[in-house]
Order: structure tokens, then C-alpha cells, then sequence
């Protein structure tokens, strides 16, 4: 009994064998993380162009005037590194700990809570808010994190749970064959397939999701300048655009067909709701 129970693998051999791990490529570990921010922060740039773009097209603004205010230092690469490297954690967990319990508990908790929370987290370190639209956004981002989890920690990290997922080999010929095509190259071509399906429909959607965030919007800056108003589209910390308009009490209109520019030194801007908001060109 003891001369077959000495090969079972506990928990404790599993957490010294991802420590020990860590410590023989901590090297390596340390170089890659950085490179990884940095691809995953270019990734997140993009999508805000994206986004961007969607809320931009709305006011007729060229994309070339698109306020994105990207991040490139070694520290937030680094931190933006360990994030990815968690979130490939996190989704080996979420699919091992399904694959093993199958329990509904389990399945919500790590398949709706916790993608829901991240989503959340996300949306606040991009919209630097928590409002109705960021809580919506949770729950309509709620699909693409399936896929992500999924082709990361499935497709990706295959080769880990096939202790729980053990490759089934067939006695007929021609099962037999198919069974030997899935291995792991097959795992993550699919997995990158349907990453770049998740990321293309996200994208998608953050375009049409900010469209309808600018349709929506109805609290505006107005700016004078040279006894005409200006309504405050987009700001930085150095720059703001503008686009003449038209204010009536609880009426705002914007002309769409031209915009300014500028720097954001000495421009007073006050705030106001309007319940009805309207574009149009200025002729």
C-alpha cells in the first residue's frame, strides 16, 4: 500500500514544484515580464483608440486627433507583466478547479464573479469611475473573458491538466488518428483563433459601446472664447477639443462640422446638464 501511495502527488509537492519553478527561471522571469507589460499595454491602447474612435466619429472629429495617453515606463510595464502572468494563473485555476469539482458553486464563482470583478477593475483604471455604464460594461465583457479563459487557460495550459484530462486514445484506426492531431500545438492554434475572434468582436463592441456612450452623454463643459461657446469634447493634461455650440437653457447644440484644438493653459470651463442634446452642422 505505502509502495503505491508513494507516488501520489499532494497539494504541497504541487506548490513546492511551482516554487521551485519560480526559483530556476527567475531570470528569465524578470526579463520577459516587462516585455510582456508592454505588449499587453500596446494591446490596451489600441482598444482605446478603438474606443475612442467610436465616441470621436460621433462629433465628426478626425482620428487624428485622438487623446490616448498611453504609458511606457519600465514600472508599469512591470506591473502590467505581473498582471498578465496572474491572469494566466487565474485561468488555469478557474478551468483546473472546474474540470476536477464540477460543482455549479464552483463554475459561477469562478466563471461570473471573479471575470465580473475584473471587468469591473478594468473598466474603473480606464474610465477612472464606477457609474451604471461601468457595471454594464462588467456584464457585457462577461462572454469575452469565457473565451479568454478558456483559450488561456485551456487551450494554452493544456499540457497541465492532463493529469484531469487525459488524451483518450481510440482502438479504431481512424479515431486513433484524429485523437493523435489534437495535441498541444492543435490546443493553441485553437486557443489563438479564438483569441483573435474575442478581441475583434471586443473591439467591435467598445467601438459601438462608446458611440452610444457619446450619443447619451449630457453633461457638457462650455468654454468661452472670444464671445462664442465651445463645448469641451475630450481633455488631457495638456489638451483639450472643442466644437462650437448653441446653449438654451436645458438645450445644448453642437455643430459637428468644425472643432478647435488647444492647449489646456488658462481655458475656464463650467460645467452644465442639459436633458436635451442635439448635433448638427453650423450653416
Amino acid at each position: 500500500m505505502m509502495e503505491k501511495n508513494k507516488y501520489i502527488i499532494t497539494r504541497k509537492d504541487k506548490i513546492n514544484k511551482v516554487l521551485e519553478f519560480f526559483k530556476t527561471y527567475t531570470a528569465q522571469i524578470a526579463l520577459i515580464t516587462p516585455i510582456i507589460g508592454l505588449v499587453f499595454n500596446s494591446i490596451m491602447n489600441t482598444y482605446l483608440y478603438i474606443m475612442d474612435y467610436g465616441f470621436y466619429k460621433y462629433y465628426n472629429i478626425d482620428k487624428e486627433n485622438i487623446i490616448i495617453t498611453g504609458t511606457y515606463n519600465i514600472y508599469y510595464c512591470i506591473i502590467m507583466g505581473i498582471m498578465v502572468i496572474f491572469y494566466f494563473c487565474y485561468s488555469t485555476l478557474a478551468v483546473r478547479r472546474s474540470i476536477k469539482e464540477k460543482k455549479i458553486v464552483t463554475i459561477f464563482l469562478w466563471w461570473l464573479i471573479f471575470p465580473f470583478i475584473i471587468n469591473i477593475v478594468i473598466s474603473i483604471v480606464i474610465f477612472n469611475e464606477l457609474d451604471v455604464y461601468v457595471l454594464v460594461s462588467g456584464l457585457v465583457l462577461l462572454p469575452f473573458q469565457w473565451i479568454l479563459i478558456f483559450s488561456i487557460g485551456y487551450c494554452y495550459a493544456w499540457p497541465i491538466h492532463r493529469d484531469i484530462v487525459p488524451l483518450k486514445i481510440k482502438k479504431e484506426k481512424r479515431k486513433k488518428n484524429l485523437s493523435k492531431r489534437w495535441g498541444e500545438k492543435d490546443y493553441k492554434i485553437l486557443g489563438l483563433l479564438l483569441i483573435m475572434v474575442s478581441l475583434i468582436f471586443g473591439g467591435i463592441l467598445a467601438y459601438k459601446m462608446n458611440f452610444k456612450e457619446a450619443e447619451k452623454k449630457r453633461i457638457y463643459g462650455i468654454v468661452n472664447i472670444e464671445h462664442n461657446e465651445y463645448a469641451l469634447i475630450r481633455s488631457s493634461d495638456d489638451k483639450i477639443i472643442l466644437q462650437e455650440c448653441k446653449k438654451e437653457k436645458e438645450k445644448l447644440t453642437i455643430y459637428t462640422d468644425t472643432y478647435l484644438s488647444l492647449k489646456k493653459e488658462g481655458i475656464l470651463v463650467k460645467y452644465y446638464k442639459f436633458t436635451d442634446v442635439d448635433r448638427q452642422n453650423s450653416d
